[in-house]
C-alpha cells in the first residue's frame, strides 16, 4: 500500500522542523586566488587572517601566511569572511548552560563558529563541536548548537559528572563568529584588492589583483531546499546509518 507523505508547507513549520533536526543555517564562503606583488625594497609578510577588501568593500581574509620578497609576485588564497569576537562571562551557572550567538544587523550570514574559554593562566582553550553529545565523556571540552524556528542560535555546554564541561561561576568564553556575504558572482579577473587598513609603507606599496575565483560560495539553504533536505537524514545527519 502506498501512502501520501506529509509535506510541510508553512515557512514556520519548515524552520521549526529543520531546527529540531539540527540543520544549521550556515553559508559557504567564497574563495579566491590573488596575485600579490611586493613593491617595497624589503620582504613583506602577509599574516594568516590579514583582511583585504574587494572593489565592493567585502572582506577577504588570507588563509595562510606568506612572505613576499622585494619585487616578487606570489599567489595567495583568500576566503570571503570576517570574524567578530563576542565575550560572555558566566554569572549564573547551571547544567547544560547556553550562550546565545548574537546576531548582526549587517547583510551577512554565519559561516563558521569557534568557542574558546579563557583559563586561569589567561590563555585560550578551544572547545570542539560535538553534535548531540555523541562520544562525549564528563569534563570533555565540547559544545553543541541549538537552533530555533527563527534561526536564533545557542551554544550549549554539558552537565557536571554526566557529559561534557559544565561552566563554572566566573568562566569567560569567547565566541569567534565567522560571517560571509554568501554567493559572490560579480568579480572579474584583475579586479584590485586592497588592505582594509594600511599599517606600514610596505602595505601601501603592495599590489593585489584577482587571478581566479575558486568557489563562488553560497547563502544558507532557503525554505524550498530545507523542506527537501529535512526529509532525508542521509543528507543532514552525518551519524545516519542504514542497515
Amino acid at each position: 500500500t502506498l501512502y501520501e507523505p506529509f509535506v510541510k508547507s508553512r515557512e514556520a513549520t519548515v524552520l521549526a522542523d529543520a531546527s529540531m533536526r539540527g540543520i544549521m543555517p550556515l553559508a559557504r564562503s567564497a574563495t579566491v586566488l590573488l596575485s600579490v606583488t611586493n613593491g617595497h625594497t624589503e620582504a613583506h609578510v602577509l599574516q594568516d587572517g590579514r583582511r583585504l577588501m574587494d572593489p565592493k568593500g567585502r572582506i577577504f581574509t588570507v588563509e595562510s601566511a606568506v612572505t613576499i620578497a622585494p619585487g616578487a609576485t606570489v599567489t595567495v588564497r583568500c576566503a570571503q569572511r570576517a570574524v567578530r569576537v563576542e565575550t560572555h562571562a558566566v554569572t549564573s551557572p547551571r547544567p547544560f548552560y547556553t550562550i546565545e550567538v548574537p546576531q548582526t544587523t549587517e547583510p551577512v550570514y554565519l559561516c563558521g563558529l569557534e568557542v574558546w574559554r579563557r583559563t586561569s593562566a589567561d590563555t585560550l582553550e578551544q572547545f570542539a563541536y560535538r553534535p548531540e553529545w555523541f562520544n562525549v565523556n564528563p569534563d570533555d571540552k565540547v559544545y553543541q548548537v541549538e537552533v530555533d524556528e527563527r534561526r536564533r542560535m545557542w551554544v550549549q555546554f554539558g552537565k557536571d559528572q554526566v557529559v561534557g564541561y559544565a561552566p563554572r561561576l566566573g568562566d569567560t568564553f569567547e565566541l569567534h563568529i565567522a560571517e560571509s556575504s554568501g554567493a559572490v558572482t560579480d568579480l572579474a579577473v584583475d579586479d584590485p584588492f586592497v588592505p582594509e587598513y594600511v599599517y606600514t609603507l610596505a602595505d601601501s606599496l603592495m599590489s593585489a589583483r584577482l587571478l581566479s575565483v575558486s568557489d563562488n560560495g553560497s547563502a544558507p539553504a532557503g525554505i524550498d531546499e530545507l523542506r527537501i533536505v529535512a526529509r532525508y537524514p542521509a543528507i543532514y545527519d552525518h551519524n545516519a546509518v542504514y542497515l
